[in-house]
């Protein structure tokens, strides 16, 4: 048997955005950077376009109001 899909949900972590903070990233990049990453293997397999960018558009929100 093979798990294809899982679920993640919660804060970003302390650690990593301290580690990414004192490469020069204010917080707010930093999370950013971090959210993104973790979703890029997704943008990476939705073939249009137009999709990528709704899903890149609602995550942009999302960390907004993390923020």
């Amino acid at each position: 048997m093979k798990c294809s899909h899982g679920a993640t949900a919660g804060r970003v972590d302390d650690e990593q955005v301290f580690y990414t903070c004192c490469r020069g990233l204010t917080r707010k990049e930093a999370v950013r950077m971090i959210v993104t990453g973790f979703f890029q293997q997704v943008f990476d397999r939705i073939p249009l376009a137009s999709v990528r960018q709704a899903l890149g558009e609602a995550i942009k929100r999302r960390v907004r109001e993390y923020e």
